[in-house]
């Protein structure tokens, strides 16, 4: 090791150190330039990769890795996906739960299409990933392996069967990781490692330099492995202190990496729109030339007049926020690592391996001071951009959502950053599959000769026209600004709509007259989305719809008449909960649950089927649909429209690489449109008459059918049953549905005592078709988790897990958020979790109003930056918010307000009765709800008795009226809680 030279020279030659000491992003990005056409590999122990992930984004980026494998990445399964990526890279990963730390992963550039290696092997440690990617035609296997300091070295031998596997059948591997095992020792660990993983597997170490240095030690514990070291052309060791302890490890390898090529975008330009301007020239447009189209032309009439809209549109809209082609280089830094950070980091990278080289304690100091001031810029650069993106925009909601997705404070859906590699026309051959399924014609036409037997319910209705006014009003609700093969935004439509209205009125009332809708109207654009992190086959992709946003006004308009009417006569299934207004998946859940506590009361069992359709929306026959409305006294005109809303549908898939052809849609209802839900329900509005014994709830196609009775009896309720599940088959199969056998299941539901003697019983199987379904002890419905006694503990358990899970993706930006904001964050994305279907809970023990309460004192800290064992009490107070226990009675007092009012589903509404319908006696308590005895805890823990009694009282004893509206009583009803809290 070099010597420093004498005091006197010692300031001037600190200097000539420095400037001639490379920043470890220099090293690296020099060492590959030298071989700038071969794959760059590297390695790194990154110390908790979502913890340190802006800085390792920066090396990847700059030095251009091909591959960077890493270990202790810290990541658990809840961690936020963006709190780990690498904008670019794909991510392989193995995942260590259970304990603090540890993890393994590799990343690998979008453009290569890396694999998993399946191999036998759960022991827990060495942890240990192995992939393949196949790289200018040559297959190679990466590993990553990482052994924790407390497990013994002998636990390699472990490994020795996969490294057998791995090394016969690849040419090229690479064994990247940290061994923790020192190589430049010549003891036993080192002995045992070459003697068992390097000589038996001809693997040929790379690195001989110290890879973690103190200012006592330096180890060469971080391994590059290879099997034939003539292909490492260049390798290398560089400190990013900033990141971990340990050194990065790198090499170049002698294989062709594929020449990047800029990723081209497309996108309007908004850089010097101006809103008056565009306004102006809509107010100029000839509007008044759809009004001149005959009408007597039909349907080429109607089809001219949308052309005419859409062109006046795209015209304006291209003039002031004309399309342009982006080109992206590279992924863009974050915002807020300007030059300033970006020259500190450095040099404190460059002090750090000065004093790793000479040992001066001065260079350590310096690293210390620099790692300092770096951190004291990062944070006052991310306050001030998070006040600039955040903080700043708390009243305007949508805005400031976005910006926490964008800034990683909260968790953002998955959305369409991988490339799609696959071919446009296969992605939509696959989409369309089931929506082009051979329909049996025969099985269809007896379906509607059954259909048209039946006897006719309702009125008559028809669509009617409809104002300009109307057609403002459902444009100003439109949410979605997602614009489909019209390129026309939700954005420009609302802007220009007092201008367009006129126009648009005409061609929505012209369609609803000849009963025709707009051919352009009936394209729609598809976009794939991953369902998973590492889409490997066309199937991992599932399609979102985007349909012109001009046919979602008339959709709008059609669906609130229908449900007008179909509202006004009566005839939506009471057992349907999904697109009515006042009913979801809470009132379904709650009316489901509380016949189940009925029966449990009387010493009964419940029996209950899940029932899963496979892509049923997309199966949906239409003339079976327009057969039903039919039934429903819908008009030949109004039948006539729907049907040509229906057919001659058609949608093109868009990728990276363009446009796949136009494929036409057989069957379903329109996917991301508003009118289909509502008409899918249709289909399913005679599915309860195929019931004889059981009782049902729908949610769209999620279908509950359940038989309570005595245990005794179980025999004959699971024949019932069977007969019952048969029946829903066959009316599956003459609707063109079919089930997915293979999730649908089954729960028995009960008490321990007549679970437990069920349980020693030899039962018939449950099924249908033959098929039986799988007994669960606990399922999930419609989100929540519902077990076999009706207790709430594993899903109370879960849910707190994702709700601690929130908040600690929260809590890395505590320094950054300002209090309004954390409030923000704390209702909308931690507590929500607790308030789903809380109304449901009303048997929790107190041990979990405990663990939920403690999760709602974590958000207070977390809001006034409280210490652990800080006492909250007062800052609780400040917030003047309610806590876990009294959220659930405002919930459940609420709904039981609406129950009151009949402004809740009417499946609830006849839960209840009066006292004064059960007497004649003038008492004072005449007009409150009756209340039902009780024989166990399920009676007493019921909703409609235990709510119920509490509302009742709260009448009695209060200034509070049975006719106040919802929202004055949730409102008086809350400040009563908090004065009592």
């Amino acid at each position: 090791m070099p010597e420093l030279p004498t005091v006197n020279n010692l300031t001037r030659s600190r200097i000539h150190a420095f400037d001639t000491c490379r920043s470890p992003i220099t090293k690296m990005k020099e060492t590959f330039e030298l071989h700038k056409n071969l794959l760059r590999v590297a390695h790194l122990n990154t110390s908790s990769t979502p913890k340190h992930i802006e800085e390792i984004i920066r090396m990847a980026l700059e030095t251009d890795l091909d591959i960077f494998a890493c270990c202790e990445t810290n990541i658990k399964n809840h961690t936020p996906a963006k709190r780990y990526s690498i904008p670019g890279y794909k991510l392989i990963k193995v995942n260590r739960n259970n304990e603090r730390k540890g993890g393994v992963g590799i990343f690998f550039k979008d453009i290569y299409k890396p694999k998993k290696i399946n191999i036998r092997y759960e022991a827990l440690q060495p942890e240990l990933l192995f992939t393949e990617v196949e790289i200018n035609k040559n297959k190679v296997a990466v590993g990553v392996v990482y052994k924790s300091p407390k497990t013994s070295y002998r636990i390699y031998a472990e490994i020795q069967e996969i490294l057998a596997f791995i090394t016969t059948k690849y040419n090229h591997v690479m064994l990247l990781g940290d061994f923790n095992i020192d190589m430049l020792k010549k003891d036993r660990e080192s002995d045992f490692l070459n003697n068992v993983i390097l000589q038996p597997f001809n693997l040929i170490q790379v690195i001989k330099e110290p890879t973690r240095i103190t200012s006592g030690t330096a180890t060469n514990i971080d391994h590059i492995f290879v099997t034939n070291d003539s292909n490492v052309k260049a390798s290398g060791v560089v400190d990013f202190p900033g990141i971990s302890d340990h050194c990065l490890i790198f090499m170049a390898y002698s294989l062709k990496r594929p020449k990047f090529t800029p990723t081209k975008v497309v996108r309007r330009d908004f850089k010097n729109f101006n809103k008056d301007e565009f306004v102006l020239d809509m107010q100029r447009a000839h509007w008044w030339n759809v009004h001149t189209i005959d009408d007597n032309h039909q349907e080429i009439g109607l089809n001219e007049k949308v052309t005419i809209v859409e062109n006046i549109f795209r015209e304006n809209i291209d003039k002031h926020a004309p399309f342009k082609e982006f080109m992206i280089k590279r992924p863009i830094k974050s915002s807020w690592m300007n030059e300033e950070i970006l020259t500190l980091m450095d040099s404190r990278d460059k002090y750090k391996n000065l004093f790793n080289w000479f040992k001066d304690d001065f260079f350590l100091n310096r690293f210390k001071e620099l790692k300092n001031e770096v951190n004291h810029k990062i944070r006052r650069a991310k306050i001030k951009e998070f006040n600039d993106s955040i903080n700043s925009k708390i009243k305007d909601s949508k805005n400031f959502h976005n910006e926490l997705k964008k800034h990683n404070v909260v968790d953002a859906k998955k959305s369409n950053d991988t490339k799609c590699q696959f071919s446009p026309d296969i992605l939509n051959d696959i989409f369309c599959d089931s929506h082009n399924a051979e329909v049996d014609i025969d099985k269809v036409a007896r379906t509607i000769n059954n259909i048209n037997n039946k006897p006719k319910r309702g009125g008559c209705f028809e669509f009617q026209e409809v104002t300009q006014r109307e057609v403002i009003e459902v444009v100003n609700s439109l949410k979605s600004n997602a614009s489909g093969v019209d390129d026309i935004s939700a954005f420009f439509l609302k802007l220009s709509i007092n201008h367009a209205a006129s126009a648009i009125t005409d061609i929505i009332n012209t369609s609803l007259r000849q009963a025709t809708f707009p051919e352009r109207w009936k394209k729609a654009l598809v976009i794939p989305i991953p369902k998973v992190n590492l889409p490997l086959s066309p199937s991992d992709f599932r399609p979102i719809s985007l349909l012109s946003v001009l046919s979602k006004i008339i959709e709008k308009i059609a669906s609130k008449q229908m449900v007008r009417y179909l509202t006004q006569h009566s005839l939506l299934d009471i057992n349907q909960s999904a697109y009515r207004a006042n009913h979801g998946c809470p009132t379904a859940l709650l009316k489901v649950t509380d016949d189940m506590y009925q029966a449990l009361d009387n010493d009964e069992i419940c029996i209950l089927t899940l029932l899963d359709y496979s892509k049923a929306f997309n199966c949906a026959n239409h003339n079976i649909i327009i057969a039903k409305l039919k039934s429903l006294g819908f008009s030949n005109i109004a039948l006539r429209w729907i049907n040509s809303y229906l057919t001659g549908r058609s949608q093109r898939v868009k990728t990276q690489q363009g446009f796949s052809n136009w494929k036409i849609l057989v069957n379903g209802v329109p996917q991301g449109s508003i009118l289909g839900p509502l008409l899918f329900t249709i289909l399913l509005i005679d599915f309860g008459d195929f019931l004889r014994n059981c009782k049902f709830h729908l949610y769209a196609d999620d279908s509950q059918i359940y038989i309570t009775g005595k245990r005794s009896d179980i025999l004959i309720l699971i024949q019932r049953l069977n007969n019952d599940l048969l029946n829903i088959f066959n009316f599956s199969n003459s609707n063109n549905l079919s089930l997915n056998f293979s999730k649908c299941k089954y729960m028995i539901i009960g008490s321990k005592n007549n679970l437990a003697l069920i349980d020693e019983m030899n039962l018939p199987v449950i099924g249908m078709a033959g098929t039986p379904f799988k007994r669960v002890r606990e399922a999930y419905d419609l989100g929540v988790l519902l077990d076999e006694n009706l207790k709430w503990d594993n899903h109370i358990n879960e849910i707190i897990a994702k709700a601690y899970g929130k908040l600690r993706t929260a809590y890395l930006a505590k320094n950054f958020l300002n209090k309004e904001s954390k409030i923000a964050v704390v209702e909308y994305y931690v507590l929500s979790q607790l308030n789903y279907c809380n109304i449901l809970m009303q048997n929790i023990s107190q041990g979990l109003v405990d663990k939920l309460q403690k999760l709602q004192n974590s958000c207070t800290r977390f809001i006034f930056g409280l210490r652990k064992y800080d006492h909250i009490s007062n800052h609780f107070k400040q917030l003047n918010v309610l806590n876990i226990e009294n959220r659930r009675k405002l919930h459940s007092a609420t709904v039981m307000h609406k129950v009151t009012l009949k402004k809740a589903p009417v499946y609830l509404c006849n839960k209840i009765c009066y006292r004064n319908a059960l007497h004649l006696h003038n008492t004072r308590g005449n007009n409150n709800i009756h209340i039902p005895r009780f024989k166990n805890m399920y009676g007493r823990d019921r909703f409609f008795r235990k709510i119920a009694q509490s509302y009742n009282r709260l009448f009695d004893s209060t200034s509070f009226q049975r006719s106040m509206s919802v929202n004055n009583f949730k409102l008086k009803f809350k400040a009563l809680l908090l004065s009592n809290q």
